[in-house]
């Protein structure tokens, strides 16, 4: 590796010196290479004492991590009879990324400041890119919507791993064409208009939903007064927990985001709820339904009541500890669980049932795509359509199961 940076940058007539010190590492022992020899190495630890190779404008330092696979450090001391060169001396130039994308990606990788882990990820994943390119016949500067589409779609992995394949293309891709081609990023075609379903995975169990019998049905059990009987704590907990069921299905929350979930994102008076994340892509507000509404109303007033610590809506006890996704989980089937619903249903009945059920209700009130992707927080309509589409199919598979009734 080193051997390729120092040629390279020689090439290219930036550099007149190249120091390896005592305490850094070569990737083979011996020497740097054949024609830029560096210095006597010990051969017991593959260290190369201090020493410089004449070359031509600066002088560089390099770092070789413990894997010996990736520059980690670098260090460009301005010689002191030459001046700094203009040109960016680790952004690799159009020729690079068309005659080795690999090399090319490598010198990139370095400029990110990755740690070791990730950064053998993303190396893995572009090659894998890569060579599907060249499987293909296909330059990196022909690759097209279509092309990382295809390839997407040849990975038999999860989705949300094909979603980190196409981030890691789309900010390459982005760098290339903005530096070097001075076209349009393909990758963020795909990511923003996809032309495949690409996320789909074959292997996925069919997306479940509760029927409208067993959503109304729930609906009102969670509505009901709670048992006398019960402590203080145990009225606390147990209005959290119906609260939790009426948010998965009355507002179509994901797991992170109930359990991150603040009341200063809860707006009572309009009934929205703004989801906040970290990829701007995905923050969004979604529109309770009247009963849920009404669930985390009485639920906030008794958190108030009851001085519970801390921002979350959701805490694990009044002190305001974060509650555990497993938790929730346990929560969720309990209150299902006290519903009956689970003894008809053969499927079972998850916080990801009850968010596609909070689809399926709008879906049945008439409401369009678009809006089922904005509340169910969606980065594409495209999830809203598929999903749409898997309600259709539940509800004609729902009809043919069904008994024929006597006329």
């Amino acid at each position: 590796m080193a051997t390729h940076i120092c040629a390279r940058l020689y090439d290219f007539g930036l550099l007149s010196t190249f120091r390896i010190d005592a305490h850094w590492e070569v990737a083979h022992g011996g020497h740097l290479g054949k024609d830029h020899h560096a210095g006597p190495v010990c051969c017991n630890t593959g260290k190369v004492r201090d020493t410089t190779m004449p070359l031509r404008g600066q002088t560089i330092c390099y770092r070789l991590n413990a894997t010996n696979k990736y520059l980690t450090h670098m260090k460009r001391t301005p010689s002191s009879t030459t001046p700094r060169p203009s040109v960016d001396l680790f952004s690799p130039a159009t020729t690079d990324w068309q005659k080795s994308p690999i090399l090319a990606f490598d010198t990139w990788l370095v400029q990110q400041g990755f740690v070791q882990s990730s950064a053998e990820v993303y190396r893995a994943q572009w090659s894998n890119f890569t060579a599907w390119l060249t499987s293909q016949k296909i330059p990196l500067s022909s690759a097209t919507q279509q092309n990382i589409e295809h390839f997407l779609l040849t990975l038999e992995i999860k989705q949300d791993q094909r979603q980190r394949y196409l981030r890691l293309i789309e900010r390459v891709l982005g760098r290339v064409h903005r530096t070097s081609f001075g076209t349009e990023n393909p990758a963020t075609s795909v990511a923003q208009n996809p032309t495949q379903d690409w996320t789909a995975i074959a292997t996925n169990e069919p997306t479940g939903f509760l029927d409208p019998e067993e959503y109304h049905h729930l609906v009102a059990q969670l509505c009901l007064e709670l048992p006398p009987t019960l402590s203080a704590v145990g009225q606390w907990r147990e209005l959290r927990d119906r609260t939790i069921v009426a948010l998965f299905a009355g507002a179509g929350l994901k797991m992170a985001e109930l359990q991150s979930l603040t009341v200063s994102c809860i707006f009572m008076t309009e009934g929205w709820i703004l989801v906040e994340s970290l990829d701007s892509r995905f923050s969004h507000r979604t529109k309770m339904q009247p009963f849920a509404r009404h669930l985390i109303e009485r639920w906030l007033n008794l958190r108030q009541r009851s001085g519970t610590a801390g921002a979350l809506v959701f805490p694990a006890t009044r002190a305001g500890r974060p509650m555990h996704k497993a938790t929730v989980l346990r929560a969720t089937a309990d209150q299902i669980k006290q519903t009956g619903i689970t003894a008809q249903r053969v499927e079972r009945a998850s916080p990801q049932t009850l968010r596609n059920s909070f689809a399926a209700a709008l879906f049945e009130s008439g409401q369009g795509t678009e809006l089922v992707a904005e509340w169910m927080g969606f980065g594409q309509v495209l999830s809203a359509q598929r999903l749409r589409g898997a309600w259709d199919m539940w509800k004609e598979r729902r009809r043919f199961a069904s008994p024929v009734q006597p006329e």
